[in-house]
């Protein structure tokens, strides 16, 4: 047993897949340490909101829920919520110039016995929420700084976000959301960032170091021999993995605006004639349909990130069915998490461990199931090797 382990090892460290996988280790390396390494922003503008310090009490805010129910007492805001039943806080619209493309919202926030709500967003939640033209928010793009429950002490959260020329103008809300419990809050700032130039070219100096490495480290799969066809599904499973990386929120999410467009043509089943109550206006259905829209939405990413690898795994497993399952998983993992590395060199995503996770999830679930089915296929004589191999 020891010898024939040995003897796979040292086969897999003389093939050409070790320094393709070498160098792909070293671009997520590299992609880490200059995200890590190198200060990425500079301060354009320090401060966004008006009286966002709370030393004017509520002067530039406005009030949500009872008016008894936030207090502001040397500068901390307090929101005390005693049931669920309401939305409670300040919140503050703030146009947005051209110049405006990278906003960090930061603040010092402690929370004390808040409950969770059946849904996500029913939560403490501190928010920078785009709008459009027209004044719609744009829920589709990032726009959460901090949202949880429980209890915390003071501690300080901060988040970047990007928004694009669609984006008119933007809400910050510091809220209770249907939940009960109490939420303190100071030094709220938003600050308009802008990339520092050293690192921007070093951002596209690895995006270029990888436009040129992917065609050598797909090549092999694409050279004649014994299940091109094969290993030519899994260099496009990679390629589509790798492009997803890349797209932009906007890109991202037309599909979801496609969705919410069919819903909104989707005739409303007609109420029953002996029905004593009307039904929910316009605004209610609507409010209704992006709810349930958007938690479809992120359940499909969620179901889409394991999809995506587990196919992967799967198309892996059926094409080298001579290698050990371990030597298979020690690739996909690596290409799980370089590829969520990745990401990094995006406009506007960032890398989550969350979603890293979902990716091992998904080569787990199609490694498995691959090595399963390959065991059942008949298995037709090998070739023997040359002598000169």
């Amino acid at each position: 047993m020891g010898l024939t382990v040995s003897a796979l090892g040292n086969r897999w460290l003389r093939g050409p897949a070790v320094p393709r996988l070498l160098v792909a280790l070293t671009l997520a390396v590299l992609t880490v340490g200059l995200f890590a390494g190198v200060q990425r922003f500079d301060v354009a503008e320090p401060q966004l909101l008006n009286n966002g310090d709370f030393a004017a009490a509520f002067a530039g805010w406005e009030v949500l829920g009872e008016e008894t129910a936030t207090t502001i007492e040397q500068g901390t805001l307090t929101i005390i919520a005693p049931d669920n039943r309401a939305t409670r806080g300040v919140r503050q619209t703030i146009e947005r110039s051209p110049a405006m493309q990278h906003l960090m919202l930061s603040a010092a926030i402690r929370h004390e016995s808040v409950t969770k709500g059946d849904r996500p967003w029913q939560a403490m939640r501190l928010l920078l929420v785009p709008r459009d033209k027209t004044g719609r928010k744009m829920w589709e793009l990032p726009h959460v700084a901090a949202q949880t429950a429980g209890d915390a002490g003071w501690h300080s959260v901060g988040t970047v976000f990007r928004f694009g020329s669609q984006v008119a103008s933007m809400e910050v809300s510091a809220v209770l959301n249907q939940v009960a419990g109490t939420y303190q809050l100071r030094d709220l700032t938003l600050q308009v960032l802008t990339e520092r130039p050293v690192f921007t070219a070093g951002r596209y100096l690895v995006t270029g170091l990888c436009l040129v490495a992917l065609p050598w480290l797909l090549w092999p799969l694409l050279t004649a021999g014994r299940r091109r066809h094969w290993r030519a599904a899994v260099a496009l499973m990679a390629v589509v993995i790798l492009v997803g990386t890349q797209l932009p929120h906007s890109v991202k999410n037309l599909g979801r605006d496609v969705i919410e467009e069919l819903v909104e043509l989707w005739p409303d089943a007609p109420a029953p004639a002996s029905s004593p109550k009307a039904g929910p206006g316009p605004e209610q259905k609507r409010a209704a349909r992006n709810i349930a829209i958007g938690e479809a939405w992120w359940a499909g990413h969620g179901v889409g990130h394991v999809a995506l690898f587990a196919l992967l795994a799967g198309l892996t497993a059926g094409t080298w069915r001579r290698r050990p399952w371990w030597l298979l998983a020690g690739y996909l993992v690596a290409f799980a998490l370089v590829a969520e590395v990745l990401q990094l060199l995006s406009m506007d995503r960032t890398a989550m461990p969350k979603d890293a996770g979902l990716n091992l999830a998904g080569v787990a679930a199609g490694l498995s199931a691959g090595v399963l089915l390959r065991q059942s296929w008949p298995r037709r004589p090998r070739d023997p090797d040359p002598p000169t191999a």
